[in-house]
């Protein structure tokens, strides 16, 4: 598709074979028990604009929609570095459908060598004193099951316990009752593989 100066020979011949989004008839494990025939690799899909701005206006949309009161903080919580383009338009989408501005924000979760870590920092660290006043939504872009979702609750929760327990010297049992109450306001997976 290119020469050997790196210019299109036919761009169309070039769109049309663009690896990344659909992997047919092969044998994919998506956990212990669940097999696919077909492997999507939605990464390109969420890290390309032209689709992601598109979800993230529908999704902003349907939040507001649930929330309704554009007043209270609210933060996006998202799964993995390719959502954050996803994460970034729906917050700028929700601000321009009423929200205030300093009360949307949002952070990703990453797998670091199955340690989870919480991007940026500084959003983060501002959440965990705040957590009570927050309505969390949790945007997982693709999944096979629920479970990713159950995965970055359970991470936020522990966290929550953590902070808890050091910085405001709760009890382990007080902490843990903070930590478990904690609800979780919105769910949304955008793609169900």
């Amino acid at each position: 598709l290119f020469n050997r100066s790196e210019k299109y020979i036919d761009l169309k011949e070039y769109i049309k074979n663009f690896e990344g989004f659909r992997i047919e008839k092969t044998h994919f494990k998506i956990g212990t028990k669940i097999h696919s025939e077909d492997f999507y690799y939605a990464k390109r899909l969420f890290q390309n604009s032209f689709y992601t701005t598109r979800m993230a206006m529908l999704l902003a949309i349907k939040i507001k929609e649930e929330l309704r009161d554009t007043t209270e903080k609210v933060l996006l919580v998202g799964y993995e570095m390719y959502s954050e383009l996803l994460l970034s338009l729906t917050e700028k989408f929700l601000k321009y459908l009423g929200f205030e501005d300093e009360k949307v924000k949002h952070f990703i979760m990453q797998n670091d060598d199955e340690n989870f870590k919480f991007l940026p920092d500084t959003t983060f660290k501002t959440f965990l004193k705040e957590y009570r006043t927050n309505r969390t939504v949790i945007i997982v872009p693709i999944a096979a099951t629920g479970s990713t979702i159950k995965k970055v609750e359970s991470d936020i929760k522990r966290e929550i316990l953590r902070y808890e327990k050091i910085e405001n010297k709760k009890a382990e049992q007080d902490a843990r009752k903070l930590a478990e109450s904690y609800s979780f306001k919105l769910r949304y997976i955008i793609l169900l593989a």
